[in-house]
């Protein structure tokens, strides 16, 4: 996909697809807290043996429901002071309950709920594989096809908001939707900036210098290899 193969892209994500076939774990808050759920493709679980991720204390609000832990709010960037994340969802959207939690005035990951610290981190799930179809298929048949609406519309059907076809007047449209779907369904596992840098929105995520839409080279590879140039704008 960030190489813009999107016919090899299809093809893998199509064998994956097919394999099992898979499923979607129905309760998505479960995902977080149990190892080996239906769609866990890949996983690093934590338990008392292998130790814990601190995931819920960093994140989660020290009140009720989930007092005992320290908990830190989300960052706002915007002069309105709403976090942009919160646009992200409808209130119909079961993600919205299930990742974003109010409290006195300030908004909390919930995503990772674990007490004891114990949350499975999860590294690849199955609406991501079906989300890389649905783009990948409709890039290479120019048109939003029936198949390629359906991998997107498992995803939006599991969480409560399923969509229509007829939505969608463009491909363009349509592999639009799908980035801001997969940071919906996947915020904050680390996959929305490299999606939004490959499809051009890296500005809607508020970084406007496209010199910092790739990382710097890290100086110590600098210093091993004289002929490295570092990336511009660093």
């Amino acid at each position: 996909m960030y190489n813009g193969n999107y016919e090899q892209a299809e093809a893998l994500s199509s064998e994956v697809i097919d394999q099992k076939p898979l499923s979607l774990t129905p309760d998505y808050s479960s995902i977080f807290i149990n190892s080996d759920e239906e769609e866990t493709l890949l996983e690093i679980p934590f338990d008392q043996r292998s130790g814990y991720n601190a995931l819920s204390a960093l994140t989660l609000p020290s009140g009720e429901p989930y007092n005992g832990t320290a908990g830190t709010p989300l960052v706002v960037y915007r002069q309105d002071g709403i976090s942009p994340l919160l646009e992200l969802y409808t209130e119909e959207d079961i993600r919205f309950q299930e990742t974003l939690y109010q409290q006195n005035g300030e908004h909390y990951i919930v995503k990772y709920t674990s007490i004891n610290n114990f949350d499975a981190i999860s590294l690849m799930r199955v609406p991501e594989i079906l989300l890389i179809y649905a783009e990948a298929a409709a890039r290479n048949a120019g048109s939003v096809t029936q198949k390629a609406f359906d991998a997107y519309n498992r995803v939006r059907t599991r969480a409560g908001v399923p969509s229509d076809i007829s939505e969608f007047s463009s491909v363009d449209a349509f592999i639009n939707e799908i980035v801001e779907e997969k940071r919906r369904e996947m915020v904050l596992e680390g996959e929305a900036w490299f999606d939004y840098v490959r499809a051009g929105k890296a500005d809607e995520l508020g970084v406007t210098n496209p010199d910092f839409h790739i990382y710097p080279i890290p100086q110590i590879e600098l210093d091993v290899n004289r002929k490295l140039e570092q990336n511009p704008g660093y």
